[in-house]
């Protein structure tokens, strides 16, 4: 066997085992179970959602003997069930993410359906799922610098599911090296407009995950694929990122990326949640202790909210997608990606839910919602900003990460960054003139210590000296610093206000609220799908690690609208 990147992660997951995975990533992919499955459930309730699922009956994916697919109790083919259930889970933007990529929904739903086809167990089916978090999380790493965001690095779904699969098939090295370089060879582009603007969004992931099972189909059978795709200098980095990151595609077994895992309990992109839980916290201050009630829009004069670079990016950057018209019905993509309708709809409805996004209820706060998002200003605060940086530098070191890119190829890539997003022309009117550059100085001198006045917390990777070494970088310790702070004034001059630094369940957050609250986010996800008591049993089969020993085809059942 070779030694490109592509080598070296089949030899690693081929050769993962139950016991090598430290407990706490072992609890944190449970909830990300949980998580990704409540996102899936939630999706039902969506007009996408229901759009896939009669498209793939109609082209026979139903009916079929290989696995029980919970959302709906139905059997489907096992490519087909991954990628419904990929799709549902991004209908609402409800999905976990870690850093870097939002991998849950391959690594979830292929783990899961392959383990159950293969007869494989609920330990192994979990060890596989880690194994498509990390190298799903070290593909999203290579290209952070560049065109895409978040969940539009859906290549890295490619990788996730092809590991997962070909793992829980019982390939080898070789051949689950054959899988991945099958599967990488046409990676997928995603397009912001499609994105940003239409259901089309909720492919992002699936297709993706039901190529990647092909791919592990074809090299089963025999299939060779490139090993050079990632490392080759017209492979992946080249195409994918201004400033390739190849130092960020090793440690594996030493920093896992699982240890970044996040759970979403909002509907809604990553950076609208911390605004969200400050609109709650409004919402409580209102009540003055007593149960919260909605606002009435008519009587909020104007709201605020102050918040970092990048949910103050994505605000502008989802602006023009937006409907114009005032009297539109609001769709779920326009929420999700929109912090002024997020916290228009968490004051109009006392909350941000699932049950929020259905069509009928969307209809029936649209004006209010349309009207107060209207009297919302969303402002950048410098400050937040480099607190989030702040937080990745203590875990990643960023001085020695922006040295690893180099000065030159970071600086073509800055500018490429800026034209191609128009990040300067989106930013500026919440930054001010020429804040951007100060956001750049501020940046050097605060975080990346300004050539050596200020020495970075080496995140483990053994100081100045040598290379950066991402396997000493200290995850379990990176905190989501993804702030922001809603102030509401009301008509009678009353200002109530509330700042989040970090989101609920984000990594930061108490560990055990997080399982508490993402406990919470999959009963109230599943009873409307499962009914109350199954729900809690479900829940009480999935965490209980007595079950692991159990088939995963077992777990499904379990899961499943019906049996």
């Amino acid at each position: 066997m070779s030694h490109s990147s592509i080598d070296r992660f089949a030899a690693w997951t081929s050769a993962l085992r139950v016991q090598d995975v430290p407990a706490r990533v072992t609890a944190k992919a449970r909830l990300q179970l949980l998580s990704v499955l409540a996102a899936s459930y939630a999706g039902l309730g969506t007009a996408a959602g229901r759009t896939l699922l009669d498209v793939l009956r109609r082209r026979g994916a139903g009916g079929s003997t290989d696995v029980l697919f919970p959302p709906t109790g139905e059997r489907m083919r096992t490519a087909e069930a991954v990628l419904a259930g990929a799709a549902l889970g991004m209908t609402l933007d409800y999905d976990d993410y870690l850093w870097l990529g939002h991998t849950g929904h391959s690594a979830v739903w292929a783990s899961l359906c392959v383990a159950a086809q293969e007869g494989r167990t609920v330990a192994e089916a979990r060890t596989a799922q880690v194994a498509a978090n990390e190298v799903a999380g070290r593909l999203g790493g290579l290209v952070v610098v560049g065109p895409q965001n978040g969940q539009l690095w859906s290549h890295v779904h490619l990788g996730g599911a092809a590991v997962a699969a070909a793992r829980l098939r019982g390939l080898d090295a070789e051949r689950t090296a054959d899988a991945l370089g099958i599967a990488l060879y046409q990676p997928p582009f995603a397009l912001w407009p499609g994105f940003l603007g239409s259901e089309s969004k909720i492919l992002t992931a699936a297709l993706p995950s039901w190529q990647a099972l092909l791919a592990v189909d074809l090299a089963a059978a025999g299939m060779a694929g490139a090993r050079d795709l990632v490392d080759h200098e017209r492979g992946l980095g080249r195409f994918f990122a201004y400033a390739p990151a190849p130092h960020m595609l090793g440690g594996l077994g030493a920093a896992w990326v699982s240890d970044t895992l996040a759970y979403k309990l909002y509907p809604g992109c990553a950076y609208v949640d911390a605004a969200v839980d400050a609109a709650h916290e409004v919402l409580r201050q209102r009540a003055g202790g007593g149960p919260t009630a909605p606002l009435a829009a008519a009587d909020v004069r104007a709201v605020r909210v102050r918040a970092g670079a990048m949910t103050a990016g994505m605000e502008a950057l989802s602006a023009p997608h937006r409907a114009r018209d005032a009297a539109a019905p609001l769709t779920p993509v326009e929420v999700n990606f929109s912090v002024a309708l997020s916290v228009a709809m968490t004051l109009c409805r006392g909350g941000l839910r699932a049950a929020d996004f259905a069509e009928t209820s969307l209809r029936a706060v649209s004006a209010d919602v349309r009207a107060l998002a209207a009297r919302t200003d969303v402002e950048h605060d410098l400050a937040m900003t480099l607190d989030l940086l702040d937080g990745l530098d203590r875990a990643l070191a960023l001085r020695r990460f922006v040295a690893a890119l180099g000065p030159r190829a970071l600086w073509r890539a800055a500018r490429r960054l800026q034209d191609d997003l128009s990040l300067g022309q989106a930013l500026r009117p919440r930054l001010g003139a020429g804040s951007v550059g100060a956001v750049a100085r501020a940046l050097w001198t605060g975080v990346l210590g300004g050539g050596g006045r200020r020495k970075a917390h080496d995140g483990g990777t053994g100081g100045d000296a040598g290379p950066y070494d991402f396997g000493r970088a200290q995850l379990d310790v990176l905190e989501f610093r993804f702030s922001a702070a809603v102030e509401v004034e009301l008509q009678d001059g009353t200002v109530l206000q509330a700042t989040q630094r970090i989101p609920r369940a984000a990594p930061g957050w108490d560990a055990a609220d997080t399982e508490r609250l993402v406990h919470e986010k999959f009963l109230r996800e599943a009873a409307p799908v499962l009914g109350e008591a199954r729900a809690r049993a479900a829940l009480a089969a999935a965490t209980d690690p007595a079950g692991d020993a159990r088939p995963a085809s077992a777990l499904l059942a379990d899961l499943s609208a019906r049996e």
